[in-house]
């Protein structure tokens, strides 16, 4: 009678668990993040009496947090891959945003800005009346301080990625720390306290996975450990911080996500710490890179046939504004030790460079050229720079020619005059030099950091150059042809793109590549959605499912309570009868 009473027993008690868990997952139905529970009953062991093994009522093995662990690690991947997605489309809208800039009509802002630049030139050559040389010097720099300022906007982007980064490496090490603490709060709680405390990891777990790619590894014990790649970053109870680095790699500054302990380098591939480093060294250097050879052509294109002109005054003298380091100076302009011209992004090849000094009371002239071997053979035939043109040996060249003269000034600049009662106008320069050397240039500066017009070319625009040696003759709109028909020349450094072109293409790429990280973030936030539900059917609460659980834990409840009553009334007609 004994064994039969704790029958009843166990399943009031199995069925009033039952009731209070189902309850339980009622109250949280809309609790974001609560994993239903379910009771785990197993028949208690049978008792043997006599020949016969009888039942001894039922077990409450423990209470069970409904999951699906794989379903767990996909959808933290597609969190981290949505993520990643999201940022690159908003990281490139905004590039996209600054780079392909458009006025009311369209068209591109920095197009408009060397069509204007041409146009002035046009303008002039033109002889339009309304066009005087200070309009040509000012659309110069009205053109050069756009690319300076373009350039400033898109560099900006990287101090807003190295903001966010900082940010993203402390949320990260925050959240691991906090992983680390539940994974103690779990193993120290009982199976009741372990279940709400794995959903508050897991609501954790998929904040991380916003940040970087995770993947996780569940113990026994109820702990977690946590990957970034082979990287273990939380280990049960102990964790490794994490920060952002910089690191050089041959010459370049890298920005890497690192363990705080040892630096070791953690591969993240997803999430928003990857999509921003990403960024930061591809997109945002890119754009970087495309606006300084644009400037870097339009500077070098725009200076080499400027550098063949003249002024409509008589020149006796030029003085270049590249400065030659004084150990660069007896080294060829070729040689790989020469840092002054190594850095230039045009360096000068073999030519000739041709001049012409004309007599101020004849009018004659004489045309003389000095020739430039940059072909990095000695006069042997062998490898070599020993006999390869230098700026020493350009200015003994020049001094050697009749009515003409050159020194290098103690800051490290060519200056070429013309004799007395002479005056002093460039032919031709095939090689580059002049251009190199910063000689009757219109632009000063190697790319979009730092173009200009050049200084005493602003301070006094009546010294512009127009005049071009055209055919022998000289030409007053010479200069201003030349320069009009950059417009539509196809530069080879440029993918054969012209000036204008180059810009449009890049602004298409963009827009292309915006287009595409917006369809990859559609993408992986549909993978996220329909993995959010598959988890939901097993981890979600299903109202109707509840109340029909409460209904057979009721019936249970009342059945067992029946079943005690009749042992009840058993047992009084048992002892009425002794």
């Amino acid at each position: 009678m004994s064994g039969s009473f704790s029958i009843g027993r166990s399943g009031l008690a199995a069925s009033q668990l039952g009731m209070n868990i189902t309850g339980n997952n009622i109250a949280n139905a809309n609790t974001p993040g609560f994993s239903r529970q379910r009771v785990d009953l197993a028949p208690s062991a049978n008792q043997l009496q006599g020949r016969l093994r009888i039942g001894n009522g039922v077990d409450v093995q423990g209470i069970r947090r409904l999951t699906d662990q794989a379903l767990q690690q996909r959808l933290l991947a597609s969190t981290s891959a949505e993520s990643a997605a999201s940022t690159n489309s908003s990281l490139l809208g905004g590039i996209e945003e600054i780079a392909g800039k458009l006025d009311a009509q369209g068209r591109l802002e920095l197009n408009n800005e060397v069509n204007a630049f041409f146009d002035a030139w046009s303008s002039l050559g033109s002889n339009n009346p309304t066009t005087t040389r200070s309009t040509v010097v000012a659309r110069g720099s009205a053109l050069a301080s756009y690319l300076r300022t373009l350039r400033g906007q898109i560099n900006s982007q990287t101090g807003t990625i190295d903001a966010q980064l900082s940010a993203a490496a402390t949320s990260t090490d925050s959240l691991l720390r906090e992983v680390a603490r539940l994974n103690t709060q779990i193993v120290n709680a009982g199976s009741s306290a372990a279940a709400s405390l794995q959903d508050q990891r897991d609501g954790v777990l998929a904040k991380l996975a916003n940040l970087v790619d995770i993947t996780t590894a569940p113990q026994d014990n109820g702990t977690v450990n946590v990957y970034v790649g082979s990287t273990m970053l939380v280990d049960a109870g102990t964790y490794r911080g994490v920060k952002i680095d910089t690191r050089t790699v041959g010459t370049e500054q890298v920005v890497v996500l690192a363990t705080a302990d040892n630096g070791e380098v953690i591969g993240a591939k997803g999430g928003r710490v990857a999509a921003l480093l990403q960024q930061r060294g591809t997109s945002v250097q890119e754009a970087l890179d495309r606006l300084d050879r644009l400037a870097s052509e339009l500077i070098h294109e725009v200076n080499r046939v400027y550098s063949q002109g003249s002024a409509l005054t008589a020149v006796r003298s030029y003085t270049g504004a590249t400065r030659v380091a004084a150990p660069d100076r007896p080294l060829a302009f070729n040689d790989p030790t020469n840092a002054t011209f190594a850095a230039l992004t045009h360096r000068p090849t073999s030519g000739a460079i041709t001049l012409r000094v004309a007599s101020d009371s004849s009018g004659t002239f004489n045309d003389v050229n000095i020739p430039i071997d940059l072909n990095g053979l000695t006069n042997a035939g062998t490898p070599g720079f020993a006999d390869d043109t230098s700026l020493d040996d350009l200015a003994a060249a020049i001094n050697a020619l009749p009515n003409l003269s050159a020194t290098i000034t103690p800051e490290g600049q060519l200056r070429i005059n013309a004799a007395a009662g002479h005056t002093l106008s460039i032919v031709s320069d095939t090689s580059g030099v002049l251009t190199s050397l910063g000689i009757n240039t219109y632009f000063a500066g190697n790319d979009a950091s730092d173009i200009a017009v050049r200084s005493d070319l602003a301070a006094d625009p009546s010294t512009l150059s127009v005049r071009a040696i055209v055919g022998g003759i000289p030409t007053d709109n010479g200069v201003s042809n030349a320069i009009i028909g950059l417009r539509t020349k196809a530069i080879a450094n440029l993918q054969g793109n012209t000036l204008l072109g180059d810009w449009s293409a890049y602004a298409q790429e963009l827009g292309v590549q915006v287009a595409s990280a917006e369809t990859a973030t559609d993408t992986a936030n549909a993978v996220t959605e329909n993995l959010t539900s598959q988890l939901n059917a097993v981890s979600g609460v299903s109202l109707d499912e509840e109340a029909i659980n409460l209904v057979l834990f009721q019936t249970q409840y009342q059945a067992s309570a029946r079943y005690i009553s009749v042992l009840q009334q058993m047992t009084d007609t048992l002892m009425r009868m002794v």
